[in-house]
């Protein structure tokens, strides 16, 4: 019985002694972001990513998941648009986008998405040259002046469609459908669509 209780004793010192544990994983040497910050930027300003091994991303790309414009490619900074680049850090300048809802995508690695809210002047995309006007009436619809025609907006800006040519020199809108355009050589369109 003596015999016993040592050769368990010596099973458990032994067994303990020992450096594993329950968990025998390795730990991971791939990127790790841990947080973005600030959470709501503008165009021009600097995010800074921090996390583990973050030396190793050498692609992040900037976007909307969900805007569905063919023509919208997300901005792709590679390490030369990295303001700072370590293992720990990477600041880089948000780049002109055209929607509020920002998804960065750490591209060929395992890193979770982050999403940023674009606040502030968020750039309009259309061959406009001459804009002379803006008339802003809800978060989706506005009326521009662009070399004395009159363009409108229902999604958000992101499209735009004539509808009145002429020499414009002033519009005001009160609501959706409301409003007035004024013109040249004198007169005054009631838009009420």
């Amino acid at each position: 019985m003596k015999n016993n209780i040592i050769i368990c004793l010596f099973i458990a010192i032994v067994g303990c002694s020992t450096n594993d544990t329950a968990d025998d994983t390795e730990p991971s040497n791939g990127p790790e972001a841990l947080n973005v910050l600030p959470a709501k930027v503008k165009i021009g300003d600097t995010i800074r990513i921090t996390g583990n091994n973050l030396d190793v991303l050498t692609r992040i790309a900037i976007f909307n998941e969900k805007l569905t414009h063919s023509n919208e490619r997300p901005f792709i900074a590679e390490e030369y648009h990295f303001i700072t680049y370590t293992e720990n850090e990477i600041t880089l300048e948000i780049p002109w986008l055209y929607h509020e809802q920002v998804t960065i995508d750490f591209k060929n690695s395992f890193v979770t998405n982050w999403n940023l809210e674009l606040i502030g002047i968020i750039p309009i995309r259309h061959d406009f040259t001459k804009i002379r006007e803006i008339d802003v009436v809800n978060q989706d619809q506005a009326y521009l002046i662009n070399d004395f025609n009159v363009y409108r907006s229902k999604d958000s800006f992101y499209n735009w469609t004539s509808i009145f040519e002429g020499q414009v020199t002033a519009i005001h809108f009160i609501n959706e459908t409301t409003g007035w355009i004024v013109y040249k050589p004198s007169g005054t369109y009631n838009v009420d669509n």
